[in-house]
């Protein structure tokens, strides 16, 4: 589920957004720690275009390793339509529908 949450995140950038973090992170490299070039870009490093590309649930960074964290993550994962590949959101629905089934999911 992390990977596809990766990929489903950078992929619903524009092509110009996508476009706009790479050149931005490309002038941090050409320029260095601290460089400005007055423009847009001086905020966007290297590590934060690795950050939005790759994390995964809840900032999970790669090697997505077998272990869970942030149930609360991957159920809004699992219900903002990641449900095919997110199991363990599947599994919080289902515990709370089992004890508590006053809840209107």
């Amino acid at each position: 589920a992390h990977q596809a949450y990766a990929n489903e995140r950078w992929q619903s950038l524009t092509g110009q957004d996508r476009a706009m973090l790479l050149e931005g992170a490309a002038e941090e490299n050409d320029e260095g720690e601290g460089g400005s070039n007055g423009n847009h870009n001086d905020v966007i490093t290297p590590g934060m275009v690795q950050m939005i590309r790759n994390s995964g649930i809840a900032g999970r960074k790669p090697p997505f390793e077998a272990s869970i964290k942030c149930l609360h993550s991957h159920y809004a994962h699992y219900r903002s339509g990641g449900g095919e590949v997110n199991i363990v959101g599947k599994w919080v629905e289902d515990l709370l529908l089992e004890n508590f089934p006053e809840l209107d999911l």
